[in-house]
C-alpha cells in the first residue's frame, strides 16, 4: 500500500533535486557544449516527473532521462541512443544522494562523447 507522506516526500525531493542538481547540471554542459555541434540542437526540460537532455538533428534525437519512480528515494536513467552503429541504450538507477550536479555532469560528459562517436 502506498503512503500518501512517503509519495509526497519523495516528490519534494525529486523537485528540489532538479531544482538544485538537474537543472544546473544540464545548463552548465549545454552551455559547454552547444557551440560545438553544428547541425545539432540540445535541448532540455524538466517536469515533476521526469528531466530530459536531448541532442537534436535532423537524422535522429539521443535522449538522456531521469525519470521519477512514484513512493521510492531513487530515480532511473534512461540512455537512448539513435543512429547506426550506436552503444546499446543505457537505463540504471540511482538514488537521491547520488543525483548531484557533479555525477550529472559525468554522465552527461560520457553520454555526448558516445553521440560523437555516432556523428553527432
Amino acid at each position: 500500500m502506498v503512503n500518501e507522506g512517503d509519495f509526497k516526500l519523495f516528490r519534494n525531493i525529486f523537485i528540489a533535486k532538479c531544482e538544485k542538481a538537474v537543472n544546473p547540471a544540464f545548463y552548465r554542459i549545454k552551455q559547454k557544449y552547444e557551440r560545438n555541434f553544428k547541425n545539432t540542437k540540445i535541448k532540455y526540460s524538466i517536469d515533476n516527473d521526469m528531466a530530459e537532455f536531448l541532442l537534436v538533428n535532423f537524422e535522429s534525437t539521443n535522449t538522456f532521462r531521469i525519470l521519477y519512480q512514484m513512493n521510492k528515494p531513487k530515480v532511473y536513467v534512461n540512455i537512448h541512443y539513435i543512429g547506426l552503429d550506436t552503444p546499446e541504450d543505457e537505463v540504471f538507477e540511482l538514488s537521491f544522494t547520488q543525483l548531484t550536479p557533479r555525477t550529472l555532469c559525468d554522465l552527461l560528459e560520457k553520454f555526448i562523447a558516445n553521440c560523437k562517436t555516432i556523428g553527432e
